[in-house]
């Protein structure tokens, strides 16, 4: 499984340590051939994870509203939902889901392994929380973006 962390990034360090933006990295497990392509191949496994729980349920995310957010978790808590920012592949799964909900744009936040999110268009800063993030690069880009 691929795994979130605010540790920096380090392509020497063993786990590989990759950079998806505004602090925030992926360790690769270890494993024979190229990090590169173990962090696809486990992000295509997760992708298929979740196509099967959604197949299974109707559902692969649930998002539950607190005020003004929307918290997101991944359904029977199959994966953390913060391997959803792991991977671009992934990212694109999240986006998708929280502009359907919102009908507008989404600004996600990161805190200790939770994703917030709310319509990017009034996404303030919030003190102990990574965001907003935009992820519609499949990175995590702090907005607003200049």
């Amino acid at each position: 499984m691929l795994t979130l962390t605010t540790a920096p990034a380090n392509i020497l360090s063993n786990p590989v340590r990759v950079s998806v933006g505004s602090g925030l990295s992926v360790t690769i497990p270890d494993g024979p051939g190229r990090p590169s392509v173990r962090w696809h191949e486990r992000a295509e496994i997760m992708r298929h994870r979740l196509k099967e729980l959604y197949d299974r349920t109707g559902a692969a995310l649930e998002c539950r509203r607190d005020g003004s957010w929307l918290e997101v978790r991944v359904v029977d808590e199959e994966l953390p939902a913060c391997s959803l920012l792991t991977h671009p592949r992934l990212s694109e799964l999240l986006v998708e889901a929280l502009e359907i909900h919102f009908g507008a744009f989404p600004a996600v936040y990161y805190r200790e392994g939770k994703i917030r999110a709310r319509v990017a268009e009034d996404a303030p800063h919030v003190e102990g929380w990574i965001g907003p993030l935009d992820l519609s690069a499949g990175y995590c880009m702090a907005l607003p973006l200049k």
